[in-house]
């Protein structure tokens, strides 16, 4: 079999040839996507900030006891589960912290306030942790405060007719306790460029598939619909290298 008969399909050296031919244009959208997605990091991207609370629920008989059967953990636990989908859903209590933070001089209206919160139950203990994520980091200890102390309220006196205890962490969320949620700089600019990358050898394959110049042998018998019986070897470099060794020789 002719070793030199030209495989199908499209190896690493085609690659690679394919790359340089048009590095130009692969790295100019490398940099332009990369400089899109740093402008993007500090000038688009939001600053996102949140917090959290912990409200701590429990049946009165059972934080009364010393001991807790198997039946006042479950029953506990149902609580909480009860409570955590009482505050998802109940927009009583959302109106109830617009009306106390109006009060306080903070305008929030009761539907952003339900899309800052979020809950999440406790596994190892009968909590609900209470997280609330803004733009505005200055808002969100007095948003978060007045939310808790008036679920607290309203679990109490309108869920179970007072017979819980509801017992919310000593301390409240100072300014302290917010954090910088925002994303990364760093990872928007890296998936800039990942972007441009892919976008880049997107862009290179396209223009290679576009050239309709003589590649290859399988070029012209893919294309013309021709057998080629026989290719002549670029004998110009070859030639001027001799030439040249004679020249130095004489």
């Amino acid at each position: 079999m002719d070793e030199n008969v030209e495989k199908e399909g499209i190896s690493l050296t085609d690659i690679w040839k394919i790359v340089k031919k048009y590095w130009v244009g692969l790295i100019t959208i490398i940099a332009g996507t990369t400089l899109i997605g740093l402008l993007a990091a500090f000038f688009v991207v939001p600053k996102s900030y949140e917090a959290h609370e912990t409200v701590y629920v429990m049946y009165k008989e059972t934080a009364s006891s010393d001991h807790m059967s198997s039946g006042d953990v479950t029953t506990s636990i149902r609580y909480v589960e009860t409570v955590a989908t009482y505050l998802k859903n109940e927009k009583e209590v959302y109106k109830a912290t617009e009306t106390a933070l109006k009060d306080a001089g903070i305008e929030k209206d009761f539907k952003v306030l339900m899309k800052g919160f979020s809950f999440t139950t406790g596994t190892t203990s009968f909590a609900i942790n209470v997280q609330y994520t803004s733009r505005d980091k200055d808002t969100i200890p007095q948003i978060i405060n007045t939310f808790a102390a008036t679920a607290k309220s309203k679990i109490k006196t309108d869920l179970f007719n007072d017979e819980l205890d509801v017992l919310k962490v000593p301390s409240t969320v100072g300014k302290d306790d917010v954090n910088d949620v925002s994303t990364s700089k760093i990872v928007v600019v890296a998936a800039s460029a990942v972007v441009g990358v892919v976008l880049g050898l997107a862009y290179e394959f396209i223009a290679n598939s576009l050239d309709r110049t003589i590649k290859s042998k399988k070029f012209i018998e893919d294309t013309y619909d021709i057998k080629v019986i026989g290719m002549i070897p670029d004998v110009t470099k070859s030639v001027k290298n001799d030439n040249d060794v004679e020249a130095n020789e004489l």
